[in-house]
């Protein structure tokens, strides 16, 4: 039976509130001749993996984890708490039953659909997103994952508007209590809304850029997830 594919990765695009300068173009002109050249900019925006050191003094880039391509190709188990709502908090409880006939510890996607209900590019994704409690971030963690991936502003923390949030433990669990363990983070996933509920392990394949750099602490990433 052949397997069902789906492209988790959220698009990229210029029009977003959040990310207005993530996508820019130049223009060149040399001989009377010009050209309008696109570049991206590389930061946390979007689909994106963060390394340890994005939060933790001296924690590991990723060109210093050895196996880290054994963590993002193999078996993934789905966390689904769809029917959470705006505003609504993930604790420990909701994840515990969640996990629940998962196969895996390895990867953990926690699924709420939430790019379903509301258009990722707008204010509203964040300001209204579910968002996970500092005892939910606690249980995540206690699972002993290499990587945990969200499908929504997972910390209440994150999800001011355009601006970069100042970033507390109790506010952000997530970030402190993951990347502190030396966890792996994807954020910003979108439509694993795609993958039919009941299904709670998947094939997981994800690539980050390639990059060699003492100050990158995290990277663009293109995610796809498959089931029978």
């Amino acid at each position: 039976m052949a397997k069902t594919i789906v492209d988790i990765t959220e698009t990229i695009t210029g029009d977003h509130f959040r990310y207005k300068n993530f996508i820019r173009e130049m223009e060149w002109t040399k001989d009377g001749i010009t050209k309008t050249i696109p570049y991206m900019s590389i930061g946390h925006g979007f689909t994106h993996i963060d390394a340890p050191c994005h939060f933790i003094p001296g924690g590991e880039h990723l060109y210093e984890i050895d196996d880290l391509l054994d963590v993002l190709i193999g078996r993934a188990s789905i966390l689904d708490v769809s029917y959470v709502g705006p505003e609504e908090p993930i604790t420990a409880e909701k994840l515990e039953k969640a996990y629940d006939g998962c196969e895996t510890n390895k990867v953990l996607l926690v699924k709420t659909g939430w790019g379903k209900t509301v258009d990722s590019t707008t204010p509203e994704y964040w300001a209204k997103a579910p968002y996970i409690t500092p005892d939910g971030a606690k249980y995540l963690a206690s699972l002993n994952p290499r990587l945990v991936g969200y499908d929504f502003p997972q910390d209440y923390g994150i999800r001011t508007a355009a601006t970069i949030p100042v970033m507390y433990p109790e506010t952000s669990p997530t970030h402190f209590e993951i990347l502190s363990k030396k966890i792996l983070m994807i954020e910003y996933l979108n439509y694993l809304w795609k993958v039919p509920a009941g299904i709670k392990n998947v094939d997981f394949y994800a690539l980050p850029l390639n990059l060699y750099l003492d100050k990158c602490d995290g990277t663009s990433i293109r995610v796809v997830v498959a089931y029978e």
